[in-house]
């Protein structure tokens, strides 16, 4: 669960870039497939597919983020990955990350 604020420096309206859902998503990826920062290496996101903006981000959402694993190639791994605000999807799609390894 992620909380979004105008506090931000790079906030410059009360909707906030696409980007950020992506990045977001990207994060919880990382977790599932352990590529986060205590990883043994670290990891990066490699592809992007189908990424779907459903809603726009607002500042003051409350977002949570769910990935589930979808196969590995090697070192690369392909996630399917959802945003919702309470019961309302914002963002979905697959990413592909690396894992370092």
């Amino acid at each position: 669960m992620i909380g979004l604020t105008v506090g931000a420096t790079w906030v410059r309206a009360s909707q906030l870039p696409a980007v950020l859902a992506v990045e977001i998503m990207a994060q919880a990826a990382a977790l599932l497939v352990d590529a986060g920062p205590t990883a043994a290496t670290p990891g990066y996101l490699a592809g992007l597919e189908g990424i779907e903006m459903l809603s726009p981000l607002m500042a003051g959402d409350q977002l949570l983020a769910e990935a589930t694993l979808e196969r590995r190639f090697g070192a690369l791994v392909k996630v399917q990955t959802a945003l919702r605000r309470g019961d309302e999807l914002v963002a979905q799609g697959g990413l592909l990350l690396g894992t370092g390894t």
